[in-house]
Order: C-alpha cells, then sequence, then structure tokens
C-alpha cells in the first residue's frame, strides 16, 4: 500500500512539472492530429497528390506560424503516407498563384484552379486558417479539389497559445514588410537609420534574428530565430541538445529551456536521419528559443552561441551558429 502511494506522488508530480513544455507538445500533438485527419480525407477521396498552402488568420494575413504550420503539414503528410503520395512544396504552389494572379481567399475560378493542378500535378489544395482565442489557437483546415473549386473535405484542432506562439502570430504585420524610404531632401525618417539584424551565415544555411524580448517575470528571454535554407536541395539540421546559450553584455548566462520549430538532439542520436528538421530550398522557417535564469534578468544586449547537426549523404557535420548583439526591445 505505501508503495502504490508513493508512485501515484511520483506521477502527480510528473505531470505537473515544465508546463512550458507540456504546452509546446500538446501543440506538437495539434499538428500531428491535423495532418492525420488531412491524411485520411486524402485517401478516402483517392487524392495522392496535394500542395499545402500557408495558413491565414482571420483576416487573411500570413504569419510566420501559418507558414510553419504549412511546411510542418507537408512534411508530415509525406512521412505519415510513407512516400505514397506527392506532396508539393508550399513556394512553388505560391509562386504558380502570384504568376496567374490569384488568392486561395477569394473566390476561384474552375478554370484557373484547374491550371494550377495541371502546372503542380496536384488534385487537392490543402488551405485553412488559425483562429487567436485568448489562451488557446484554433487551427482550421479545408481540402479544396482543383477540378471542382469546392472544399470537399474539412479538419480542425485546438492548441495552447505559449508564449512563442503568440511571438509568431503578432509578427503577421511584419511579413514582408520594407523600410520606409528616406528623403535626401527633406531629411525625413534621417533619425529611423534601420539596425543591422544578428545573422549567422554559412554555404548552407543563414540564421537570422527575427524577434527577442523579456518576459513579464523578468525570468526568460523569448528568441525567435528564422531559419533558411541558401541551397538548391534539402537539409537536414538539428541543435544539439543543452548546446544553446544566451550571454548578456555583462557575462550573466541563461540556459535554454525550450525549443520549437527545430528539432534538437543528443549526440548518440545524431546518426540518425529521423531526428532532423527537413529545411527546403529557399524556403525561410521560423525557430524559438526560451531562455531562463534563475535571478531577474537585467542585461539589455545578447549574444546566442549554440551547435548544431547537419546530416548529409549518411554523414553527420556538427557547426557553431554565433548571433551577436540582439537587442531586447528593438
Amino acid at each position: 500500500m505505501k508503495i502504490a502511494m508513493q508512485l501515484a506522488f511520483c506521477c502527480l508530480l510528473t505531470l505537473f512539472q515544465t508546463p512550458t513544455l507540456l504546452a509546446e507538445e500538446s501543440f506538437e500533438a495539434a499538428v500531428e492530429d491535423l495532418s492525420r485527419q488531412i491524411l485520411n480525407s486524402l485517401e478516402s477521396r483517392n487524392r495522392p497528390s496535394v500542395a499545402v498552402a500557408d495558413f491565414t488568420d482571420l483576416d487573411g494575413e500570413v504569419s510566420p506560424l501559418g507558414q510553419f504550420l504549412a511546411e510542418e503539414l507537408t512534411t508530415r503528410i509525406f512521412m505519415a503516407s510513407a512516400g505514397q503520395f506527392d506532396v508539393v512544396e508550399r513556394h512553388q504552389l505560391q509562386r504558380e498563384l502570384t504568376e496567374q494572379s490569384l488568392s486561395l481567399s477569394g473566390r476561384l475560378a474552375k478554370d484557373s484552379l484547374a491550371r494550377i493542378g495541371e502546372a503542380l500535378g496536384i488534385g487537392a489544395i490543402v488551405t485553412g486558417s488559425v483562429a487567436d482565442l485568448g489562451k488557446e489557437i484554433k487551427i482550421n483546415a479545408r481540402l479544396i479539389s482543383v477540378e471542382s473549386t469546392k472544399v470537399f473535405a474539412v479538419a480542425a484542432v485546438r492548441s495552447p497559445k505559449d508564449e512563442t506562439i503568440a511571438d509568431l502570430i503578432t509578427q503577421a504585420g511584419q511579413v514582408g514588410e520594407k523600410p520606409e524610404p528616406v528623403s535626401a531632401h527633406t531629411g525625413k525618417n534621417a533619425s529611423k537609420v534601420p539596425e543591422t539584424v544578428a545573422s549567422f551565415q554559412s554555404p548552407f544555411l543563414k540564421i537570422s534574428e527575427s524577434a527577442i524580448r523579456l518576459t513579464e517575470d523578468y525570468r526568460r528571454i523569448k528568441l525567435t530565430l528564422t531559419f533558411e535554407n541558401t541551397t538548391d536541395r534539402t537539409l537536414f539540421v538539428a541543435f544539439e541538445r543543452n548546446t544553446a546559450i544566451l550571454a548578456d553584455e555583462k557575462g550573466n548566462i541563461l540556459k535554454i529551456r525550450a525549443i520549437q520549430g527545430l528539432e534538437y538532439v543528443p549526440s548518440y542520436q545524431a546518426g540518425d536521419q529521423d531526428n532532423y528538421s527537413v529545411l527546403s530550398p529557399g524556403v525561410s522557417y521560423p525557430v524559438g528559443l526560451t531562455f531562463e535564469s534563475r535571478t531577474n534578468i537585467e542585461g539589455s544586449i545578447f549574444s546566442l552561441s549554440a551547435s548544431l547537426f547537419r546530416f548529409e549523404h549518411g554523414k553527420v557535420e556538427e557547426f557553431t551558429a554565433a548571433l551577436g548583439n540582439m537587442k531586447i526591445g528593438r
């Protein structure tokens, strides 16, 4: 009886530990559930080829979260189908839509969508939206037939909204924004000289700072990076577990608490390609990192150092990415 009570107590402790990580796992589970719903609908309707478009918010704006969802669904549908489905990359779909001056948020002409289907060799398009419900988000997906332009299936999931997801949602207005031009004659905006964005560049990968902020409890830093595959081939990349550190201008070190958007693996599992995130050529991916301190964070300028793995041709390459001069509130 005493042993049983001890086991029950340990289970309760496990349930209440690391709430941030549990929320992130719930988001991952929600995306996995959504991909399975979509795959089941494709299989039941015999649609072996599909393209996944960027998801939008309810105003039709694309956020980094919507881009991330499209990339995740593309990868998960392909992997879950064991290669039986042809899944077209989102940037290829977007290029076709741009060339034909079309948008999936409006009414599509049957012949226009048919041309896209023929050009890409697809029978369906997955599109959808993300609704911000306060403490959680709801993701709605629609499957559109390229033959009839009609929705033939839907899927939906809910997920808790942690701070990283909230950051990705609020960046919707920043996607595609350009700096306002400066007038040499009037001096307008002369004081608004854009600061250099912290970045890391290798022959195959570019990592740039997207956002950095301090949480309200002054104990955590939320850092959002953009990973871009600069090659013409697929990359397999992952963080090495527990190697990412953030240091402020005073030399104080913050330890990594959570990573979202890119796989992280221990070194002894780096030889398995299944443990890596798939980065498609020319595509940008938002990656969120949370760092934590035991005391209040007083620094304002931070530097990142992290070890990563690259898997190619059966071999593992380890490299270090470093980004500096990242300022809170920029």
